[in-house]
This record gives C-alpha cells, sequence and structure tokens, in this order.
C-alpha cells in the first residue's frame, strides 16, 4: 500500500522490479529499493560513491538533521520528513543541470516522504530523459534513514545510457511482404526530416517496439503466413546521435485452404453446415478466417436450438507447399428450448414493457438471434443505459433459463434556457418530459413519452403536449397526440397563430421501414397582412381551419441522428385535406426529402440532401392559403438566401410563395483541429419556387455557397452559417451575389 513511510517501512525488504521491452535481449529496469544500511552509517558529504556502469549519477538527498523552530518532530508523529534537499555528483556529468533535476523531481523541504512520491519522482524523472532522446535511460532509488530519528535520505541511481533517434530501420528476410508495407504497419519508424523533429515525433520508446512485433506478426497472419517468426529487434547506437533497429524474419510458406472437415457429434448433414460457413477451399488462410468459420458453426448451432455448443477450429499443411486442410470439431450439446424468461434491474419499469420487446418465447427452441435482437431492441429504448442477456441451465437437461438485466436511466428531464436565431430572434424555452410516463401512481414505469414544450418571445410564441406510446395495447403499432400552438410574427408582410391537434397511428415494418397515419385539425389566423404588398392575400384575414389525413412512409438505415457516418435517410409525405374531415380548406399535398451520409475516413461526413415538395387547392377553396404556400430561403435549405426570400415574386417584386418547392445541397464536414466538440463544413445549396403545382417550372434554379460551424451537442445540435448567392432569380431586390448572408439555427436537418 502507498502512503507515508514509517520506520517500519525500512526493514528489509526484497527488490522489486519491472521490466519493458527493449529489443537486442537487452531489458531495462526501473528498481525500487528498500535497503537497510549498516547501524550508524552514513555517507558523508567527501565520500567516493563507484557505480556498475559508467555514464551513471547518484544523486544524494541528504536530509540535516535540524527542524524549523517550534514544529513538531516528526518522528513522534510516525512520519518521515524532508527537511532539506543536497544533490551530489559522483562520476561523470549529467545531462540535466542540478536546477532542472529539483524541478523534475519536486521534492520540497518540510514535505513528507511517501512511497507513492518516490515513485513518482523517479518515474517523471525517467520519462524526462526519454522525452529528451535517452530512450534507454534507467532510474533506480532507494530509502535509508539518516541519524536523526524521523529523518530519511533519498538516493536516486542515474543511468541514462545513450542518446538517440531512430534513423534506420532495416527488415531482413522479408521476401512476400516489402519494406514499404512493413514500415507502414510499425509505431518506430525511421525518422529523416525536420518535421518529426520539430513536432517531436522523432522521441524513441523502446516499450513501443513490442507493440510492433505484434503488428508484425499480425501483418503476416492476416496474409496467410501462419508460420512467420519473428525474432525481438536489434537495436544498435551506430552514431552518437543515430539508432538502427533490425528485424529478422522467416515469413515460411502463403498457406491456401486444400479442404474444409466438419468433425465430432455431428447432428445436421455435412452439406447444410457447409452453407453456414463463409470459408471455401482455396481461400487464404488466415486466423480471422479460422475465428469466422468457427463463429459461423457456432451461430448455426445456436440459432437451431443449441446453447452450449462448442466449436474448435484446427489446421495442418499438406504434403504440397502453401495448402493446408483445416478440421472443425463441433461438439453440440442437448438441444434445449426456453423454459422461462427472467427481467432482473428494472426498479421502475414494469416487466411487460420490457417483455414486449422481447423475441424470445417460452416453450421455443433456443435461438441466440431472437435473444440478440431482443437486447437491441431494449437498447434502443430511451429506457436504460445497459442491456445484457445471460443463458443458464435449467433442472432438465433439455430446457434453459433467459435473463434481461437491464439498468434503468433517468428519464425525466427539465430543461429552461435562452433561444435566439437570426430569424425568429431571442426567447426563453423551457421543456418538461418523461420517456418513463404513467397514467397510475407512482405515474412512472409505463413507457409512455409525456413532454410539454413552451418557448416565447417578441417575435415568436410556441407551446406542445405530446403524448406518445410506442406500443398499442401492447401491438407493434404506436399511438402519439400532439397538441400545438404557434405564433409566427417575424415575416416580413404577415403574421400567423395557429393551433390544434394531430393525432398519429404507424408500426414499424422490418429494421428499416415505418408508415403512419396521421389526423390533423388546425385552426389559423392570418393577421397584420401588408395589403399593399400582398393586395391578393387581402381576404385571407379571415381565419380558416384545415383538416386533413397524412400518410407517412419512411425508410432509414441511420444508426443515430446525432452525426451519422453511413446510411440513407427518406421520407415521403402525402395529405388531402377536405371539409367532410371538420375543417372549410380543400387542398392536397405530396412532398419527398432524403438525406444520404458517406464518410471517406478521418472522421469527415459528406453529405447529400434533396426535396420536393408541391400544394394545391381544389373545389371551393380558390387559391392556397399564404402559410400554406411554399418558400425557400433561409437555415434549413438555401442558406445563402434571406428567410423565405425565395418564391415567385408579383410586380412589386414581393415573394408571394409558390406551389411547388424544390432543393438540393452538398455539404462536407470535417472535425475542427484541437476543438473536439465542434465541426466545420463547405456547401453547395440548389433550388428554387415556382407558382404552378407539381411543375418545375422554366426558370433556372437560385444557388449559393458557404462555410459552417457546428457545436457537438446531441440534445442540442448548434450551428452557425455564412454563405453567399451564386445565382439569383429575376426581379430579385433582396438577394445580391457576393453579398454574405448569416445564419443561425438549433436541431437536424434531413
Amino acid at each position: 500500500a502507498l502512503g507515508l513511510i514509517s520506520a517500519a517501512d525500512l526493514a528489509p525488504r526484497p527488490v522489486l522490479a519491472k521490466a519493458w521491452y527493449a529489443g537486442a535481449n537487452k531489458p531495462f529496469c526501473e528498481e525500487h529499493m528498500y535497503q537497510t544500511p549498516m547501524p550508524g552509517h552514513r555517507p558523508s558529504h567527501g565520500s567516493s560513491l563507484c557505480l556498475a556502469r559508467s555514464f551513471s549519477v547518484l544523486l544524494v538527498l541528504v536530509m540535516l538533521s535540524g527542524r524549523a523552530q517550534g514544529q513538531q518532530d516528526p518522528h513522534q508523529r510516525g512520519v518521515l520528513t524532508l527537511n532539506e534537499v543536497l544533490l551530489r555528483i559522483s562520476r561523470n556529468s549529467s545531462a540535466h543541470s542540478l536546477t532542472e533535476i529539483r524541478k523534475i523531481i519536486d521534492f520540497k523541504r518540510g514535505e513528507p516522504m511517501s512511497r507513492e512520491k518516490a515513485v513518482r519522482a523517479a518515474n517523471s524523472l525517467r520519462n524526462h530523459y526519454r522525452d529528451n532522446y535517452y530512450y534507454n535511460a534507467k532510474i533506480k532509488w532507494s530509502v535509508v534513514p539518516a541519524p536523526q530519528p524521523g529523518w530519511v535520505d533519498f538516493v536516486l541511481d542515474i543511468e541514462e545510457g545513450p542518446r538517440g533517434v531512430v534513423m534506420e530501420l532495416i527488415f531482413d528476410g522479408n521476401h512476400g511482404l516489402a519494406d514499404p508495407m512493413l514500415i507502414e504497419t510499425v509505431t518506430v519508424k525511421p525518422n529523416r526530416n525536420w518535421w518529426t523533429r520539430w513536432t517531436g515525433n522523432d522521441v524513441f520508446y523502446p516499450e513501443k517496439l513490442l507493440t510492433d512485433h505484434q503488428l508484425l506478426e499480425h501483418a503476416y497472419r492476416t496474409r496467410g503466413y501462419m508460420e512467420a517468426a519473428i525474432a525481438p529487434p536489434s537495436v544498435q547506437q551506430t552514431q552518437p546521435f543515430s539508432v538502427r533497429i533490425e528485424w529478422r524474419i522467416e515469413e515460411g510458406p502463403q498457406y491456401r485452404v486444400n479442404a474444409i472437415h466438419l468433425v465430432g457429434k455431428l447432428v445436421y448433414p455435412d452439406d447444410e453446415m457447409r452453407e453456414w460457413i463463409s470459408l471455401r477451399p482455396t481461400d487464404l488462410l488466415t486466423p480471422m478466417a479460422l475465428v469466422q468459420a468457427t463463429s459461423e458453426a457456432r451461430w448455426g448451432h445456436k440459432t437451431r436450438g443449441y446453447p452450449d455448443v462448442n466449436v474448435t477450429a484446427s489446421w495442418r499443411s499438406v504434403a504440397e507447399a502453401g495448402w493446408a486442410d483445416v478440421t472443425l470439431q463441433i461438439e453440440p450439446g442437448p438441444r434445449k428450448r426456453v423454459r422461462d424468461i427472467k427481467i432482473e434491474g428494472n426498479r421502475t419499469t414494469q416487466d411487460r414493457v420490457i417483455l414486449r420487446s422481447i423475441d424470445v418465447e417460452q416453450g421455443r427452441p433456443y435461438n441466440e438471434a431472437d435473444i440478440v435482437q431482443s437486447r437491441r431492441r431494449l437498447e434502443r429504448l430511451p429506457l436504460f443505459g445497459e442491456v445484457s442477456a445471460e443463458v443458464s441451465s435449467a433442472a432438465n437437461a433439455d430446457e434453459c433459463d433467459v435473463t434481461f438485466a437491464v439498468k434503468e436511466k433517468n428519464t425525466g428531464r427539465v430543461q429552461t434556457g435562452v433561444t435566439a436565431g437570426n430569424v425568429e430572434g431571442g426567447g426563453v424555452l423551457l421543456t418538461l418530459s418523461d420517456a418513463n410516463f404513467s397514467f397510475h401512481p407512482p405515474f412512472r414505469g409505463a413507457g409512455y413519452r409525456l413532454a410539454l414544450n413552451g418557448q416565447y418571445g417578441p417575435k415568436y410564441g410556441a407551446g406542445d403536449l405530446t403524448f406518445f406510446n410506442p406500443r398499442l395495447w401492447d401491438s407493434s403499432y404506436y399511438f402519439s397526440v400532439d397538441l400545438s400552438y404557434r405564433d409566427i410574427k417575424y415575416l416580413d408582410n404577415s403574421s400567423s397563430r395557429s393551433f390544434g391537434p394531430i393525432l398519429q397511428i404507424g408500426r414499424s415494418i422490418g429494421r428499416y421501414h415505418q408508415i403512419s397515419l396521421a389526423y390533423e385539425w388546425i385552426k389559423t389566423d392570418v393577421y397584420d397582412i401588408d395589403t399593399q404588398a400582398l393586395p391578393e392575400f387581402a381576404e385571407d384575414e379571415e381565419p380558416y381551419s384545415l383538416a386533413s389525413m397524412m400518410a407517412q412512409y419512411t425508410f432509414s438505415t441511420l444508426g443515430t441522428r446525432f452525426r451519422p457516418k453511413k446510411g440513407v435517410h427518406s421520407t415521403i409525405t402525402a395529405q388531402w385535406g377536405n371539409p367532410v374531415l371538420g375543417g372549410d380548406t380543400e387542398l392536397y399535398s405530396a412532398e419527398f426529402r432524403s438525406s444520404i451520409f458517406w464518410s471517406p475516413g478521418w472522421d469527415h461526413i459528406v453529405n447529400l440532401r434533396a426535396a420536393f415538395s408541391g400544394v394545391e387547392s381544389y373545389g371551393s377553396t380558390e387559391t392556397v392559403p399564404l402559410p400554406l404556400r411554399a418558400f425557400l430561403g433561409g437555415p434549413r435549405d438555401l442558406r445563402g438566401f434571406s428567410f423565405q426570400s425565395v418564391s415567385p415574386l408579383d410586380e412589386e417584386g414581393n415573394a408571394v410563395g409558390g406551389r411547388t418547392a424544390y432543393f438540393a445541397a452538398l455539404e462536407y464536414t470535417i472535425p475542427i483541429p484541437f476543438i473536439s466538440w465542434m465541426d466545420g463544413s463547405v456547401y453547395y445549396d440548389v433550388g428554387n419556387v415556382t407558382e404552378d403545382a407539381f411543375d418545375l417550372g422554366e426558370d433556372a434554379p437560385v444557388s449559393d455557397v458557404g462555410v459552417g460551424l457546428m457545436v457537438r451537442a446531441e440534445n442540442f445540435p448548434v450551428r452557425v452559417d455564412w454563405a453567399t448567392p451564386l445565382e439569383v432569380n429575376e426581379g430579385d431586390t433582396e438577394n445580391k451575389k457576393g453579398d454574405f448572408v448569416f445564419s443561425f439555427s438549433v436541431g437536424y436537418d434531413f
């Protein structure tokens, strides 16, 4: 145990040594020595201490017997204390001044002495030497008592060793893998340019050679050289500041699979089991191929009722050089069915909430695929931080129990803050939510999601009360109710106020597909219309209500909404409004949105987004109401244009909205160096709005380019953009080429 050293710590103890791999069969050691000297012996100031190796320095920290006036005798407290430090050099000169060494070990007069402090000082000094190119520096330390009770001497024995950087890296015996490939594999590389020296990447740490040994073995094994032998490297000091590392390699033959043999107690036909295994004759023989073949054979049995199956793989070379036979030894064990399903760890969540997400059924044959799928489904719920599944034997040999253990998360959330945007202005925000709500005391545990959101500002007000049941009557359908209120005052020529409910029911189909059907009733009041700018919409100040049915299909392969690196997210929505549903507005609309993500590597992301929408009135509704018409421009689409400024224009040049909108964007995102919580991007946007419904029109699209900064906050993603138009519509007086538009937004765009 580390702590303060007492007199008992000075009793004779064995030397503790720890060795690291250094190559050339010459390990370096760090020894922690607790020694008891001869009674009454103490090195004098003028003694000459000889060390076993050359280029060594002995630093003796002599604690004088005097102590500060009024200080309690440390021996009476059972504590050993350093009083004053004296450094002596026995032979040769040190690479560092005594002042530097004092700073490195950080020992101060009057401080308590502990074993932990001694180890830390020795390690700090060793690391300092090695960071200054003394790659084989060795540090030994010991503690010896001083004549005065309660005081000790701390001794550091330093062997600096040679100084240098790796200038030569030699591979001997490699024929199948060329030198450039092997150099790319290892971490210790030759340093031959000023950049590595300037950045400090040329420091040689010998323990990295152990990692390189493993990397080289892995490189050969993964290419079929199953018998490749790599000797410990030779480390040689060739010049005063130059180190050469030499690897000796015996590659052996590169093996391919000659034949695959299945042996043991086989419960399925040979041909059927071979279909489970992807390994085929003539394939390259690698450790990964053997592991995969073993896993596939095991999985084939575990998904057919054999949870205790054991599969081992072996190989042997055949007469013809470079070929080998693979043998899979299979012991399936008894076939079992599930006797009981147990739930553990759910102190709040009801068992039925968990069981309805589990595919495993009592009485059915054991199936590992059902367990894996069930565990993943539980992990996707917002209720649990950790989910595990275990299989245990039952009393009967042909039965087993499956236990799902969960660790619940805190599902309640209260959020408040200040919002700001270049479009809607500032405001205050309040959110109350719970992802595990129940209608019965203690009002938690049923898995319902309830949220109350409110936002208020001079230009924008909003409120939402949302209830979501992910499993309606424990079925595969979900159900939601959303009561919403909006008061929009930030538009130039009009304002609008709307409220109403949306009821939605839907379900997932497989892993990537989702369908839903919704009923919406929204009452909208358009007010403060600038009749001079928009004379054709003067009659829209009369409130109107829209009752409609909406159908939506979603296809998504994204694993996460937060910074996805691959996948597709697409939605198709159709809407039909008619007075028979309870409103007074007749119209229909359709929308398609898609977003594709791909990463070329280095944590970079390429995103391609596209959207198309159209709306048309019919029957007694002569024209599409102003709030339902299509506009583009702003942080969600054309970022180089003012908010809702892209649309057909009237004779006065005012944007009046259209009935068709299309948009596309290509964006390249990279991490900001040295700022782990921020990304940067460059992008190109293109699109336009036309007057006729579902018609792209004849006018050329408008476009812009820009740059953006995004804060990596999963629950509150924030981004700012600077963009400028490349092409604008004829007659557009608000947007001009070369003018930069700044925008600020919160949330995800798909």
